[in-house]
């Protein structure tokens, strides 16, 4: 019975170190795929903002702000698309993939402005798409959504 259990033990800690092995997290991208107007970059929670430009890739931790009448289209390694209106301010809080428990997971926060979502169902992946506002957080799975904040945080 003794070496029963051991064995047991063994199969369980070798399964638990494969799995671990396995289970990589991969950052993930977001690509500019629409610019209107003037639309500044801030990457990686850094202090200096860039100026936007088609086909430029956006990643965690990175933070978009739209100006008077522009307008930007970020398109997601899945194939979501994300809107950002004028006078908008957002920050990818999340987007990377967990190789291992196949999920991917995104995270937006809306500082204040327009945000429009249209995020793509996956087959055989597990999505987890949130929008983070102020006063709301809602989860997101394969659909259409908008989310207006105003600069008081009023969603």
């Amino acid at each position: 019975m003794k070496k029963i259990s051991l064995a047991v033990a063994v199969i369980f800690l070798m399964t638990t170190f494969v799995f671990a092995q396995t289970s990589k997290v991969v950052p993930k991208k977001a690509t500019i795929s629409f610019l209107k107007g003037e639309v500044k970059i801030q990457k990686n929670k850094t202090k200096t903002s860039l100026k936007a430009k088609l086909g430029v890739a956006l990643s965690e931790g990175d933070k978009v702000e739209t100006g008077e009448g522009s307008r930007i289209e970020l398109k997601l390694y899945d194939g979501s698309i994300i809107r950002i209106g004028e006078n908008s301010s957002m920050v990818f809080e999340e987007l990377k993939e967990d190789a291992g428990t196949m999920t991917d997971v995104s995270t937006i926060k809306v500082l204040f402005g327009r945000i429009w979502l249209n995020v793509k169902k996956t087959i055989g992946r597990k999505q987890e798409s949130k929008i983070v506002t102020p006063k709301v957080t809602a989860a997101v799975k394969g659909t259409a959504y908008r989310s207006d904040v105003d600069k008081e945080g009023e969603t």
